[in-house]
């Protein structure tokens, strides 16, 4: 039902096994066959029911299999939120010969994404190499910029030159997340207008639709019916426009 790598996984931040994911999902799509399908039959019919059953289901599957590619992105711009100011530091504390070790372990103390993985490099540190070390926090976020900087790191390391690259790179990230707050923001008028639609306007016209067909027209619906769109259908299609706006949101410092 549900395919994702271990790498996906992995970049989500999820502790999950393949096996152990589509587990999860077989299980939980399962559960709401049986939840929707029993909701529906006090509505509809057992065909109509079945098929939004299976709608429900289906929906479930697909939330599993696309949930570790939108987390791997959002732990992505957690992690990426943070890399200039710790790429500056970074620059001025190895400009000032502290040792390699001690500027990563600085940098680990916060309580953010990024020092986490630090952190977590740091303790690689001890049984391998850094390179090693650098290169599997690089794998553990996906993202360019990331393996950017690590590739500087580790240049820097093993060099002893390329501070001021860093301090460029930084500049460059600083320059990349206000252009994408920039752009946020002027598409958030449209995302605006859109919610205010499906949440204000649909639902009027919903209602005046029902008015109008159940006073001239044929229109077929119940009076349970009639009251399940507003008071389910419209809310769900609410709480999707407000997670993808809140998706689309860039994150930056």
């Amino acid at each position: 039902m549900v395919s994702c790598s271990q790498r996906d996984l992995v970049q989500a931040g999820l502790s999950f096994s393949v096996w152990e994911w589509c587990s999860n999902a077989r299980t939980v799509a399962v559960a709401l066959f049986f939840l929707a399908f029993s909701f529906a039959l006090f509505f509809f019919d057992v065909a109509f029911a079945l098929v939004a059953a299976l709608a429900v289901s289906s929906f479930s599957g697909v939330a599993f299999f696309l949930a570790p590619r939108v987390l791997k992105r959002v732990r992505a711009e957690r992690v990426e939120k943070d890399l200039p100011t710790a790429l500056r530091v970074l620059a001025t504390l190895l400009s000032a010969n502290v040792p390699f070790h001690d500027c990563v372990g600085f940098v680990a103390r916060g309580d953010d994404e990024l020092s986490r993985e630090f952190s977590r490099a740091l303790r690689d540190m001890d049984c391998s190499s850094v390179g090693a070390a650098l290169s599997s926090l690089s794998c553990r976020v996906d993202s360019a910029h990331v393996r950017r900087a690590v590739s500087h790191l580790v240049s820097v390391y093993e060099r002893g030159t390329g501070v001021d690259a860093l301090r460029k790179l930084a500049d460059e990230l600083q320059s990349l997340h206000l252009a994408r707050a920039r752009e946020y923001s002027g598409k958030l008028a449209v995302y605006s207008l859109v919610f205010v639609c499906v949440s204000a306007v649909f639902p009027a016209l919903f209602q005046a639709l029902v008015i109008v067909g159940t006073s001239f027209m044929d229109l077929g619906l119940t009076p349970d019916q009639a009251l399940l769109v507003p008071a389910v259908v419209f809310p769900v299609l609410d709480v999707v426009v407000l997670g993808f706006i809140r998706l689309r949101k860039p994150v930056v410092a």
